[in-house]
């Protein structure tokens, strides 16, 4: 197309003064046209969003009753936990019986460490030591902490276990240590 779009009219404009019926009903289609093919079009998005909408919503319902069933599974393990307290509690000997169990139950599983082990064969045994009296000292190192009996040398040894055998008998003495200082 040539030209300006004033100058395309001024041409147009004697075959639209001749036929204006014409030109308006052709307009009126043009127009109803492009209505529907735009209404058609935003229809399919409306829907297109609707169906995203609608998956979303399932997706969080879904998510919500999961949330749900693992607080009521939460709710349930913790009144265990408490009926585990208190019946534990109830049967539990005493802070200073079970600390000196505990540390005598460390000196009978390393009696038969030998400085002169290879590191390897340490490692591995430390490991042992680990998996079988680690949680417990940590929470009889916990229990005596709140009992008022508190150790420097059983801190830094706690917390910056090193693996090594000496750290292991260092845990039993501080645990019979401190545990001899408990009342009766």
């Amino acid at each position: 197309m040539a030209g300006e779009p004033l100058e395309q009219i001024e041409k147009g404009w004697p075959a639209v003064k001749q036929a204006p019926w014409h030109f308006l009903g052709a307009v009126v289609v043009l127009v109803s046209v492009g209505w529907v093919v735009i209404s058609l079009h935003y229809a399919m998005v409306m829907q297109g969003k609707d169906a995203e909408l609608g998956q979303k919503n399932e997706t969080i319902r879904t998510i919500s009753e999961e949330r749900d069933k693992a607080n009521r599974e939460n709710e349930k393990l913790a009144k265990q936990i408490e009926q585990l307290r208190i019946y534990r509690g109830q049967d539990a000997p005493p802070l200073k019986q079970k600390a000196l169990i505990l540390a005598q139950q460390i000196r009978e599983f390393t009696k038969d460490w030998k400085d002169t082990d290879s590191p390897d064969a340490q490692n591995e045994t430390v490991h042992k030591y680990l998996n079988r009296f680690g949680l417990r000292a940590q929470i009889i190192r916990d229990d005596l902490d709140q009992s008022g009996q508190q150790s420097d040398t059983f801190d830094n040894v706690m917390y910056n276990f090193g693996y090594s055998y000496k750290d292991v008998r260092t845990i039993a003495d501080e645990i019979e240590k401190l545990a001899k200082n408990l009342p009766d």
